[in-house]
Formats: structure tokens, C-alpha cells, sequence
């Protein structure tokens, strides 16, 4: 998702479904598109879950881009189609600033490059119904928040890595 402002974040979340879980760690790499302009700037969150769907974890997203504000806000998403279901709430914005995790969310992870910041956090949920979220900055500043849910498993669920990568052109 992009932004056409001349400062602006660019977002994006990827996810490998039924992954082998790692005896020690997995290893992301990340490659520029021949083409991507130079002076693109690439920081990333990674996570991984178990208990996710193993063929077709992906239920609801929803993107939402911002002007000049302290809350990275998102969603709502469309109903979940099950209960238990991994919320994930990502957000970045163009200021050196200071991400907090918004209210009834955990598993918070953050990175502040000189120039801007990525946030990612989740929840998990036992109801069906429409997802929100939001990411706390420290500084107004164009920003976009992405919200994605995943569809679990009671028992015997698959392994869920999720890359969160910000860029800004």
C-alpha cells in the first residue's frame, strides 16, 4: 500500500502459512525489485505464531492512511468468520517518533530508524465480528496503519511467520 505524498510511508505484510517451527531461529531476506528507486529506506518487524490455519490462514484486512496525527488508527476490518482468530495491527509513520501499543492489544514490536518508525502488535480473539486497531506516536505525521486476521485452530495449528516492512520514498 503507498502513499503519494513526497514524505510517505509505504507498508506491507506478508505471511508464510504452515511453516516448520524453528529449532533455533528462521531466516528472512529481504531483496530489492530491480527498478526500486535508491533512495528507498527498508526496516522490518518479524514475528511468528502457532495455532494458525494451515492452508488458508488469511480471513480480513484493512488499510487506512492518516495525516498529521499522533494514532495510527485502523479498520474496521469485515466480520472474522470464526471465533479464535490472531488480530495483527501494523503501522508506520515518516516522523522519528515513539510507537506505543494501543489499548487491548500485546505482543508489541517496534523499531525506530533515524528518520521514521514501524510498529507491529496483535491479539488474539474469540468472537466473530469486525477488528480495529491502533498504534500510539509520540509526534503528529503522516502515517498508515494495516490490519490483518488470521484463522486458528483449536489443536494442531500451523506455524504463521509474519514480515511487516516499512519503506519510504
Amino acid at each position: 500500500e503507498r502513499w503519494t505524498p513526497t514524505a510517505s510511508p509505504v507498508v506491507g505484510l506478508w505471511y508464510a502459512k504452515n511453516v516448520t517451527p524453528a529449532v533455533g531461529t528462521h531466516t528472512v531476506t529481504i531483496t530489492y525489485i530491480p527498478g526500486t528507486p535508491p533512495n528507498i529506506a527498508i526496516t522490518a518487524v518479524i514475528d511468528e505464531f502457532s495455532g494458525i490455519d494451515k492452508t488458508s490462514p488469511l480471513d480480513q484486512t484493512a488499510v487506512k492512511k492518516t495525516a498529521t496525527t499522533n494514532v495510527i488508527d485502523v479498520g474496521p476490518t469485515g466480520a472474522t468468520i470464526q471465533s479464535e482468530e490472531l488480530v495483527c495491527v501494523a503501522g508506520a509513520s515518516i516522523s522519528a517518533s515513539t510507537h506505543t501499543v494501543g489499548a487491548g492489544y500485546s505482543n508489541f514490536h517496534t523499531t525506530s530508524p533515524a528518520v521514521a518508525q514501524v510498529s507491529m502488535q496483535s491479539k488474539v480473539v474469540s468472537v466473530i465480528g469486525t477488528q480495529s486497531g491502533e498504534i500510539n506516536s509520540s509526534n503528529a505525521s503522516n502515517s498508515i496503519g494495516l490490519i490483518a486476521t488470521f484463522k486458528g485452530v483449536l489443536a494442531g495449528g500451523g506455524f504463521l511467520v509474519l514480515l511487516m516492512k516499512r519503506g519510504r520514498t
